[in-house]
This record gives C-alpha cells, structure tokens and sequence, in this order.
C-alpha cells in the first residue's frame, strides 16, 4: 500500500453505509459523509441511535451491509489493521480496566502501529507520550497505575494515548463522558483545537449544544434517517424534538454571541 497522501483535504468519505448484525434489522442505513482535515463533524442521536456501531465500523471492528469507506483517498477494505491504525485513531467509551500498566506506559501504546514486532517504544516514543500527558493536563499522573485513576482520568489518559498515534483522522466516542462540567468545555475546545491544527475531528456526544461550540457539521440519527450538513443549520427545536422527544428551545443569545440549547421540561415555575 502507498503512503497516505497527506495533503489530501478530505479525510473520510462514508456512501450508502449500512450495519445490521446477523438476522437483525438495520441499526443504521443510507449513511453518507465526507469529514475533511481541519473540520469537527459531531454525531447526535438517541441511546443506540447507531453512533458508536457507525464509529466501531469506520475502525474496522464491524463491518457494514453495505455502502463504502474512503480512509484519506482509500478504500478502507484495502488497508492492512497497522495502516488504518496510521490513518485512524479511535477513543472508545471508557470501559473499567484492570490494566496495571501506567499512564506513562499506556500512552506510549500509541504508538504501536509505528514500532515493528518485538519492538519496544524507544526515548522519541516516550517523549511523544510525555507532551500527549502534558497537552491532558495529566503529566503529574505519569507513574500511577492506570486502574488507581478516577473515570475521568482515565478518560484523559485514552485521549493521550490517540494523540501519541499521531493519525490525521481522529476518532472521539462520547469523549466527555465522566468528566467535570470545566473538562467537558476543555475536552470541546481541544476538538476544536485539534481541528485547526489540521485533524479531522469526529465524536459523538449526548451534548446537543457541543456542536454548537466546536462549530463544523453535525450528523443527526432521526427518526427518518442520517443527515448531515452545518450545525448552524440543521440543529433546530424540531429536529431536536424528534431525537430525544422533549421539548427543546434552540436560541440565540446575544451574551454568548452564539445559539444554545434549552430544555422545556423546567419553565421557572419551580419553587
């Protein structure tokens, strides 16, 4: 396989994916996109919407019905796991861990897809690691074990290691889950950050104002199917209606120079 050309402006091109396990109907269907370097594309939906099975399937972990999958200019199906894992890095929902590794340790994980079999991480590999901790505001963590962190330091600690990978496409599911509200807002302005530094950003949130934030495209799992196109744009009271089934108000506020969301199950009557 030739290198990737990195110049390429769109990262990942998605026509027409589909995904069902076996004997099941569809989870998701007639999924299209293109995410391009530089850009936040956020996915919005209900619990098993089909967010993260649509992500596990960009990484190669599922495999769709139907449809294709463009990696920086190839298909997806063309590429050995050690390529994609260059082109793609991917931070799944935090799982508990008995791993004894630590964090130093785990972050240097990422870069497995450079080093070759049998090989060990070396002092340029460990210097990636340490700035990936520093850049996590989680360097003073460095020698704990990685099952004596809180969730979301663990959190934290996966995002290193992805940025350690140093892949052009990166992959977020639900990144602010377990944090604080302040690292929820940090872990978005990193998305945007990352953004415009060249990265094509994707991750899924529960957070219908995070696209708001990080500005880019949002993709919606509705009711009557995927879509796709600028925040800006598509996320409205309706649309948000028909994912969560609430009532919710999009506005503009004039303070924070920008739209917000706001649910109507509370109107101010509360005493």
């Amino acid at each position: 396989m030739n290198d990737p050309d990195l110049t390429l402006k769109h990262a990942l091109e998605v026509k027409g994916l589909a995904f069902a396990y076996e004997k099941g109907s569809d989870i998701f269907h007639d999924v299209s996109f293109t995410l391009h370097r530089g850009e936040v594309l956020q996915l919005l939906g209900a619990n098993g919407s089909g967010k993260s099975t649509l992500m596990n399937c960009l990484v190669g972990l599922l495999h769709p019905r139907q449809g294709s999958i463009r990696v920086l200019g190839d298909e997806e199906e063309q590429l050995s796991r050690e390529e994609l894992a260059r082109r793609i890095a991917y931070v799944p929902q935090l799982q508990n861990s008995t791993c004894r590794f630590t964090v130093r340790d785990y972050v240097v994980m990422g870069r497995a897809p450079y080093l070759g079999l049998l090989h060990s991480p070396g002092p340029e590999d460990y210097a990636r690691a340490d700035q990936a901790l520093w850049r996590m505001s989680i360097a003073h963590l460095a020698d704990q074990r990685l099952q004596e962190l809180s969730g979301g330091e663990r959190q934290l600690a996966q995002i290193a290691r992805a940025l350690v990978q140093q892949s052009p496409v990166l992959l977020f599911d639900e990144p602010t889950n377990h944090l604080d509200y302040g690292n929820q807002h940090r872990m978005l302005l990193l998305l945007h950050s990352l953004a415009k530094e060249g990265y094509a950003v994707m991750a899924s949130t529960h957070m219908p104002d995070a696209p708001l934030l990080t500005g880019g495209q949002v993709g919606l799992f509705t009711s009557q199917g995927f879509c796709c196109g600028p925040a800006e744009e598509l996320i409205c009271r309706q649309r948000l209606k028909d994912l969560y089934h609430i009532d919710v108000d999009v506005l503009y506020i004039n303070e924070l120079g920008r739209k917000a969301c706001f649910c109507r199950f509370f109107n101010g009557n509360r005493r």
